[in-house]
């Protein structure tokens, strides 16, 4: 019954913030996203029942249009396009269409969604708010299973499903999350909030570890690599993470290192997992081979696997790609994998330009920041993402939407400081 209480005050402020405020009904799309309230209440039952997220989406799109914000168009917002329209002629042209066209309908959501995060994300407040939403939204209850498993019952497997699918589909999200949680409490000026975002990073990490994902253990280990690379402060940096490791790492049986030693086994000492995964990678390339230009269809391998299953059922039927890049690749054909590709590689070049323009504003530490969680973010999916089918989840989408609002704030601070120095040029020029 609390909870329900709770996800109904939740809703019943969103609502009324987002009649006044287009976005403000962004932010209660986000939390409706990454929250997942029907998952979460006991009785939900009538939560299920409403499309809500369709409804506040929507309404998003129309108050953002009407409240006349101001639209993009460059490259990236192109390369959105492209995906999109790609996707689009793949679904309905796919001999599995009735399978592809359900899962492209949530992606075109997924996609103007992005673009709406990308024009309406104008300045470092709005980009701190969202922040705060994703992160808490997502964030509060795996801080919790996490932070509790770590102090219960350390070292087990989590079982618990997240809506962002099985144990190595949330192990990616986790590890996602985790630079946002970090960034958050890197900028907050008030000490007790830099301490709650250090605890709940410290939770998601343990969430994302106690999936026993050796997905999710790779992408651990590369975004805090990365991390200590791109930072400023890398001696601080090393000696928070040699914290968080010393914390987590003993906790761990030797029933987790027997699975992470799988990893690298040589092919006569992989375990039926990592077999059937780098069959599954065989496949996909036969699928795109055999359709380069428009694969079998939006998020269709599944349905097209039986067909190009030169196992003849080995591994059995039906089954799922495992990889972001190869599920692209075979369901959206090379076109769609090389716009995937230059997509990431647009949203890094973005986040490098923020952190070298940043540099030459007086109060640009922040935007540095901002721009390194991102980074992770994506070194995150980048890793990870090779062995999950996370392509079309809205949380990879949302992050290059993101990429794309923080390389907007920063032209215009640097606008604005190039407009205030003319303006002092000229103010001493004629004194």
């Amino acid at each position: 019954m609390l909870r329900i209480i709770f996800v109904s005050l939740i809703i019943a402020a969103g609502v009324a913030a987002s009649f006044g405020s287009s976005f403000h009904a962004l932010l209660f799309y986000l939390w409706i996203a990454y929250f997942r309230p029907e998952t979460w209440v006991w009785d939900a039952s009538f939560l299920q029942s409403l499309p809500l997220s369709f409804i506040v989406g929507a309404w998003a799109v129309v108050t953002t249009v009407v409240q006349g914000t101001k639209p993009r168009f460059d490259l990236r917002v192109l390369l959105l396009v492209l995906i999109l329209a790609i996707s689009t002629v793949s679904a309905f042209a796919s001999p599995y269409s009735a399978y592809a066209v359900p899962y492209w309908q949530d992606f075109a959501k997924v996609i103007v969604m992005t673009y709406v995060i990308s024009i309406q994300v104008t300045d470092e407040r709005r980009f701190r708010l969202m922040l705060y939403v994703i992160a808490l939204s997502l964030g509060f209850e795996a801080a919790k299973q996490g932070l509790a498993q770590l102090a219960l019952n350390p070292g087990a497997k989590n079982f618990n499903p997240t809506w962002l699918g099985d144990e190595n589909l949330t192990a990616v999200g986790m590890f996602m999350l985790t630079p946002f949680l970090v960034v958050l409490g890197q900028t907050s000026k008030v000490k007790w909030q830099t301490w709650m975002w250090r605890v709940l990073a410290v939770g998601v990490i343990y969430r994302g570890i106690s999936t026993y994902s050796r997905g999710g253990f790779l992408a651990c280990g590369a975004v805090a690599l990365f991390y200590i690379w791109r930072t400023p402060n890398r001696v601080r940096s090393l000696l928070a993470i040699a914290l968080v490791a010393m914390m987590i790492v003993p906790a761990l049986p030797d029933a987790y290192w027997n699975r992470m030693d799988t990893i690298d086994a040589k092919e006569e000492d992989r375990d039926a997992s990592s077999e059937g995964r780098v069959h599954f990678w065989q496949v996909a390339v036969l699928m795109a081979n055999a359709n380069p230009i428009l694969g079998v269809g939006h998020n269709a391998y599944n349905a097209a696997y039986d067909r190009y299953d030169v196992s003849k059922g080995q591994y059995g039927e039906n089954r799922s790609v495992h990889s972001s890049w190869l599920g692209m690749l075979s369901e959206l054909g090379y076109p769609g994998l090389m716009v995937f590709i230059m997509s990431i590689a647009m949203a890094f070049l973005a986040c490098w330009r923020t952190r070298r323009l940043a540099a030459a504003l007086p109060d640009g530490r922040d935007l540095l920041y901002y721009s390194l969680a991102l980074e992770c973010s994506l070194v995150a999916f980048m890793v990870g993402g090779s062995f999950v089918s996370f392509q079309y989840n809205e949380m990879i989408w949302h992050v290059l939407g993101i990429t794309m609002a923080l390389d907007g704030i920063v032209k215009g601070r640097l606008a604005q400081v190039s407009s205030a120095n003319v303006e002092l040029t000229y103010a001493a020029a004629v004194a």
